[in-house]
């Protein structure tokens, strides 16, 4: 990400990365910062969206299970759909 931001004159030098949507929202609204974030992102109403042309905001999710740990049926039932999902319209050219 930080060389895509570079690629398009943005100073990355003074920036974070957040693990949490929520902790990002909350500092969004409190008026700390921008955020570059995917179109996927689900944003409240409290906060603007201005799209960057030709920028690519992508993120990869992983999903990880224990081996031999037992599931709940939920979670069973999640990560066969996710298994079995067909990906390849979300894969960048350079992944696949």
């Amino acid at each position: 990400m930080n060389a895509s931001l570079r690629e398009h004159g943005l100073d990355v030098e003074r920036s974070h990365e957040i693990s949490s949507e929520r902790d990002l929202i909350e500092l969004l609204e409190a008026d700390i910062g921008i955020a570059v974030v995917p179109d996927t992102s689900t944003i409240p109403s409290t906060l603007k969206r201005a799209t960057v042309e030709g920028f690519d905001a992508r993120r990869t999710v992983h999903l990880y299970g224990v081996a031999g740990r037992e599931r709940t049926a939920v979670a069973s039932a999640v990560m066969r759909m996710l298994r079995g999902a067909d990906w390849q319209q979300f894969m960048t050219k350079g992944a696949e």
